[in-house]
């Protein structure tokens, strides 16, 4: 694993201290991956719709409900996937 070295303002660092102390997390190094994977399965949803905006805008197609589910299945197993 590799090493990350961050500066935080006293007030952040106060922050993620509390949130280490309140929530699930062993360390503040837990914290911070948890937010990055957030980060990344936001980032992941955002172009997904992207994609599915741009398909919309797309010729002779039709999306139906059938469509729409399988869709929606291969996003979330996507994100899962990537989460882990």
């Amino acid at each position: 694993m590799a090493t990350l070295n961050i500066s935080l303002p006293d007030n952040m660092k106060r922050y993620v201290s509390t949130q280490v102390t309140v929530g699930d997390y062993g360390s503040d190094s837990e914290y911070i991956r948890a937010l990055i994977r957030k980060d990344k399965v936001e980032n992941e949803r955002q172009l997904v719709e992207l994609k599915i905006l741009e398909g919309f805008q797309g010729e002779g197609r039709i999306l139906t409900e059938s469509n729409w589910a399988t869709i929606q299945e291969k996003a979330t197993a996507r994100l899962n996937k990537s989460t882990k």
